[in-house]
């Protein structure tokens, strides 16, 4: 299995890696392909039937899809933006703002200043999950 997974990552997974960031946020109708692309790569090298399952091999291999590829890179991306331990010229990369927001708790509403774009995401997608439970849509 280790030269199955060598021969992947030497052939394959360099060229898949290569601006994720980028290119990974893309419509599904983009990343489409390169799964199925991905999916048959991964078949080949371990000889499998055409027919047979992609989950099957990506766990035997230990090997993230596409999707799963472009989250880790993201989150390495932002733990080292958070942590400082990027170039310097990352350092204004996000603009620090101030915004409001009404989030439910308590079965009451209470307003939330967010001071960055990480803690609007966070609040943005609680208010989502929060409004789908509820059948509420927030804006």
């Amino acid at each position: 299995m280790k030269l199955l997974r060598l021969i992947y990552f030497s052939l394959f997974h360099s060229h898949l890696q290569y601006c994720i960031i980028d290119w990974g946020r893309a419509y599904k109708t983009v990343i489409r392909p390169v799964q199925v692309l991905q999916n048959r790569i991964l078949k080949y090298v371990t000889f499998s039937k055409r027919t047979s399952r992609a989950n099957n091999i990506f766990k035997l291999l230990k090997i993230l899809k596409v999707s799963g590829l472009y989250q880790l890179n993201l989150e390495k991306f932002m733990y080292r933006y958070n942590a400082d331990i990027l170039p310097s010229s990352f350092n204004n990369f996000f603009q620090n703002y101030t915004a409001y927001m009404i989030m439910p708790q308590d079965n009451k509403f209470q307003e939330i200043i967010i001071t960055n774009v990480l803690e609007l995401i966070m609040v943005k997608n609680a208010a989502i999950c929060w409004s789908c439970c509820m059948g509420f849509h927030f804006q």
